[in-house]
């Protein structure tokens, strides 16, 4: 099997650890990493065989033939740093979230199409072992609750909380419920970052009737990444953080109709003596067996890569999750602009409803 050559650009937190999992994998050669920053460059590099350039226009111009990329660099450079490799037919996993704006998404999907290339959006949690686990069981929710709090972190500071840490579950729920979007009710603060949300609620009502309450927080002490997820017949709980799936589900005997048989008249308290409510219900905990999500992320995109599989996250899926977050960031600024009764946004063109009616 031919090696294919890969390089990863942007060589910060992400990065490093992009690297570490493509030196582990067989069949590949790591070919270069982009870095600006030389003093970054060295301190993750260090006396790997891994030649460091500025610019990836620099980086195919020296080293030719490169068949796929990671791009790690801060969300805000996302498009600047995948054109290049987009345009020379280079196979692209571009982190989450795409881009930091639907237009510069959007530019992305087009030259992906145009060059006729893969390009994967890293949503690490699609490869997240609870979810893999619990994907197959979700049937019809009606309503989900989801937290995904966790503490400052210094990291990820041009962007708020919906595109840093919310667009993991946006990209979740529009999977799993499968539905286009309705109405965007949301309200969002900036505690630490001056302009920039930390902390978001948001409501989202589909069109088949399913109901979703996020909450997203970047300055939380006791970090929480859960999602409840309410069936007709089942309740499904996952935490991604402890990788742990539950479904509840109900017994036969747990009807109205099935305890008249079983206890007589259900009006007299009596008959009711002795019956347990956890009794009626059955729990599954369902298998989660460790894996590394990053690690088959990139197999996975290197498998797209050599065409054995379709790829998992596209960047047009990624686009609709910028969608959504632009149109819930729409949302809070006009939240703001109700309370304070200050214009704090110059997007008043943005027209939310017309809006969903595309997505």
């Amino acid at each position: 099997m031919k090696k294919l050559k890969v390089a990863v650009c942007g060589l910060g937190r992400l990065g490093a650890f992009h690297l570490e999992k493509y030196l582990q994998i067989e069949g590949v050669e790591v070919v270069c990493a982009i870095e600006p920053d030389e003093a970054r460059a060295k301190e993750v590099l260090g006396f790997l065989p891994v030649p460091r350039f500025a610019s990836a226009s620099a980086a195919m111009d020296e080293i030719g033939e490169i068949d796929a990329a990671s791009i790690c660099t801060p969300t805000v450079n996302h498009l600047e740093c995948a054109k290049p490799f987009l345009e020379r037919g280079v196979h692209c996993l571009i982190e989450k979230p795409l881009a930091d704006s639907a237009e510069a998404a959007r530019e992305i999907v087009r030259l992906a199409k145009n060059a006729g290339v893969v390009a994967q959006v890293g949503h690490v949690e699609r490869f997240n072992p609870g979810f893999i686990a619990l994907r197959n069981h979700v049937d019809s929710p009606r309503f989900c609750e989801v937290h995904r709090l966790a503490p400052f972190s210094f990291r990820s500071m041009d962007i708020g909380v919906v595109h840093d840490l919310m667009i993991h579950d946006l990209d979740i729920l529009l999977v799993l419920i499968g539905s286009k979007i309705r109405s965007i009710h949301a309200v969002g603060v900036n505690i630490v970052s001056p302009e920039k949300e930390d902390i978001a609620n948001v409501r989202l009502e589909f069109e088949n009737g399913c109901v979703a309450n996020l909450t997203a927080s970047r300055v939380t002490l006791s970090p929480m990444r859960k999602i409840r997820l309410f069936c007709p017949h089942a309740y499904l709980s996952l935490d991604l953080a402890q990788k742990k799936a539950l479904i509840y589900k109900k017994s036969p005997t747990l009807s109205l109709k099935q305890m008249q048989d079983e206890l007589g008249d259900l009006s007299k308290p009596v008959n009711w003596q002795g019956l347990s409510f956890a009794d009626l219900l059955t729990i599954e905990e369902i298998d989660t067996s460790e894996n590394d999500a990053l690690k088959l992320e990139i197999e996975s995109f290197l498998r797209a890569v050599r065409g054995e599989i379709r790829c998992e996250v596209p960047a047009e899926e990624g686009l609709s999750v910028i969608e959504v977050a632009d149109a819930i960031l729409t949302e809070i600024r006009r939240s703001k602009r109700e309370l304070f009764g200050a214009a704090e946004t110059s997007d008043e063109d943005f027209d939310v409803s017309s809006f969903i009616e595309t997505i």
